[in-house]
């Protein structure tokens, strides 16, 4: 919904938040933040960047944020939101006094203040959050900041919360607590990062990584693209398949193909990866026209199990291209039931349809043709409809 955020930066710059509590909770930190300045001029770039704060770092829905109602709950969390702000700007001293008050740990509008402070390296503002550790419960909040600080890869803020006094495991005495936390840990684009937690867990637990696991990594390293990490957990001994007793995960190969990611493709190839259907599907089904040459190129076969809906779901979903590839590779025009022409005619997709037509899609059977005059009218598709009638009359 592009047109969202422009609406609320509209209503916070004409002040139409009155309604609106979680915007009103912006405006009304934004302008205490103004007054801490002494400019009251900065009020409209502070909701502007509040906005951007709540929607991203705050993992506010923008359409959330246009909810309505009275907001019985703004006095009771505006510190804490206040607070989440005066660390993404850096007001120290507001911070200080925010600390030295009772606030409990909250869901707000504006985000989470250790994660802003982690996510912004404010490491003046964290000193102080742990300086206060026990009243101000930062301590429940240990593995949080951790997993946050190693998801961004960032592997000076991981030794910084490793560091004696900050660090979660010391205060937990419970193995299997953590090991589930530095198993999350774990998931980092960082190398660097990945060794800082191993190091760590290796003063509890000396066991390596099972293979297991090291799948499981190696599964999120593709899902998020993440090359570098990619050729780093192959080399630790990662599994490039899923064993048979494990059969109902997906493989790495398929992670990426899903997401596009073309690099750490060629990396799982490059080591042995092997190509089923299901990956030329997940490629297909997502408009990844580049992933789709390069498993093709790579030996994909277009007509092994696991691949008999891709042309169907690349002519559902409009994907021309991928749709001409595929045809070139050798897949049938008229594969599967229903065949892909339907789904090209019920989804208006035209020059799919002469593209099927030409490749060898049947309309002269007579369920096929049915079919597809039943959808076309289903949908109100008048321009297919004349389309199938005059292309039936021809043949």
């Amino acid at each position: 919904m592009p047109f969202v955020r422009p609406y609320l930066e509209q209503c916070l710059k004409e002040g139409r938040t009155a309604r609106l509590p979680r915007l009103n909770v912006i405006r009304t930190v934004a302008e205490r933040l103004a007054v801490e300045d002494g400019d009251e001029t900065r009020v409209e770039s502070y909701t502007s960047c509040l906005l951007e704060l709540a929607s991203t770092t705050g993992g506010q829905d923008v359409r959330l944020l246009l909810a309505k109602g009275p907001g019985i709950w703004e006095r009771e969390r505006s510190d804490y939101d206040l607070l989440a702000a005066a660390v993404f700007t850096n007001h120290i001293s507001l911070v200080k006094s925010l600390v030295d008050s009772e606030l409990g740990w909250q869901f707000n509008t504006i985000g989470n203040p250790f994660k802003v402070a982690v996510l912004t390296r404010r490491f003046e503002i964290l000193d102080l959050f742990f300086a206060d550790i026990y009243r101000y419960r930062v301590s429940s909040g240990r593995y949080y900041m951790l997993e946050i600080a190693a998801r961004e890869g960032d592997s000076k803020m991981v030794e910084y919360l490793l560091k004696p006094g900050r660090n979660p495991f010391d205060y937990d005495s419970v193995m299997n607590e953590q090991v589930k936390e530095a198993n999350k840990a774990l998931r980092t684009p960082s190398v660097e990062t990945l060794n800082l937690i191993l190091a760590e867990r290796e003063k509890w637990n000396p066991r390596p990584l099972s293979e297991g696991f090291l799948l499981d990594l190696l599964c999120e390293a593709a899902r998020q693209g993440w090359t570098t990490m990619t050729e780093h957990l192959i080399s630790l001994g990662a599994p490039l398949e899923v064993p048979i007793k494990m059969k109902s995960i997906k493989s790495p190969l398929y992670y990426a193909c899903e997401a596009g990611h073309d690099e750490v493709i060629n990396v799982l190839l490059d080591h042995g990866a092997q190509i089923c259907g299901r990956e030329l599907e997940a490629a297909a089904s997502h408009g990844y026209t580049t992933t789709v040459k390069i498993l093709l190129e790579r030996g994909a076969d277009v007509h092994c199990t696991g691949a008999e809906d891709c042309l169907l779901v690349a002519a559902r979903k409009g994907f021309f291209e991928i749709v001409r590839i595929l045809l070139d590779a050798g897949m049938n025009a008229n594969q599967r039931s229903p065949a892909p022409i339907i789904f090209a005619v019920q989804s208006e997709h035209t020059g799919i349809f002469w593209l099927l037509i030409e490749r060898g899609a049947r309309l002269d059977e007579a369920k096929v043709a049915a079919e597809a005059v039943r959808r076309a009218e289903a949908a109100g598709l008048e321009s297919m409809l004349s389309l199938l009638r005059s292309h039936m009359r021809t043949d």
